[in-house]
């Protein structure tokens, strides 16, 4: 069986493969999981649901979507994702995707927000 670890913020926990994710990683040189199964554990309660996630540069233009994490290994970025409301729980919607690798425009609430491909594919998202 594969050995799995436990990522957990204060609100969510995700389980993931890791000799899969290995794997991957040893054949494709980098793993760029388009979704994910997740493991959500309530923070209230406990109990367990399982979700797909997927990385927010994938999403399509049109698609409403509910941010569920976040990169967290740097905290300028996770600063400016704040400052702009993108944070885990908040719903967004994806209004345009400029080509070539160009800037992804989303509504956060009232506003109309842009961010780089690079910085979505850091953000997990669930449909809504």
């Amino acid at each position: 069986m594969a050995a799995v670890t436990r990522a957990a913020s204060a609100s969510v926990g995700i389980l993931t493969s890791t000799s899969i994710v290995a794997s991957a990683a040893t054949t494709f040189g980098r793993v760029p999981p388009p979704i994910q199964p997740t493991l959500i554990v309530s923070p209230r309660d406990g109990s367990f649901s399982e979700r797909e996630l997927s990385v927010l540069d994938d999403v399509e233009v049109g698609a409403r979507v509910s941010i569920q994490r976040v990169g967290d290994r740097d905290a300028d970025q996770l600063r400016y994702l704040a400052e702009i409301g993108i944070i885990p729980g908040r719903r967004v919607e994806v209004l345009a995707r400029a080509p070539f690798g160009g800037p992804i425009s989303l509504r956060v609430g009232k506003s109309v927000r842009s961010i780089g491909p690079a910085l979505a594919k850091q953000i997990l998202v669930a449909a809504v």
